[in-house]
């Protein structure tokens, strides 16, 4: 993560916080806080770009305590880790497992997913893109 201005070097992007209901990301966790102190978290509506190697926003004062804002806290509260779940269809059929998670970066809505089908299918046909569904 970059300061706009002058370019310095803030924090490195631990995860990427998004709403399953929804299909948008929140914002971005940069520091998982502890015992004493409040996990710290840049909201997604504060990034000025999202750039290949860097996010880049206006000032270092954009990035909160997670614990100020209800929405971000909640979901780190009830955190599901989407990277290594079961994709399954209504049927009943394994599809893989989430490998990544492709979103706009104009709006933080998730278009889809990259899922694995294991080592062995990955190697011969390579990963697999599944669309963000309307329901989950």
């Amino acid at each position: 993560m970059i300061e706009k201005d002058g370019g310095k070097e803030l924090h490195t992007v631990k995860d990427i916080l998004f709403s399953s209901s929804d299909g948008y990301m929140v914002g971005f966790l940069v520091d998982e806080g502890g015992l004493l102190s409040s996990s710290k978290v840049l909201p997604t509506h504060s990034v000025s770009a999202i750039g290949v190697d860097a996010i880049v926003i206006d000032s270092a004062d954009l990035i909160i305590n997670a614990s100020d804002d209800d929405r971000i806290s909640s979901l780190l509260t009830n955190m599901t880790i989407a990277i290594g779940t079961k994709i399954m269809t209504e049927s009943g059929k394994d599809l893989g497992l989430i490998n990544d998670i492709y979103f706009n970066e104009a709006d933080g809505r998730i278009s889809g997913y990259q899922v694995s089908g294991g080592i062995f299918a990955d190697a011969y046909t390579g990963y697999s893109y599944l669309p963000f569904p309307e329901s989950v």
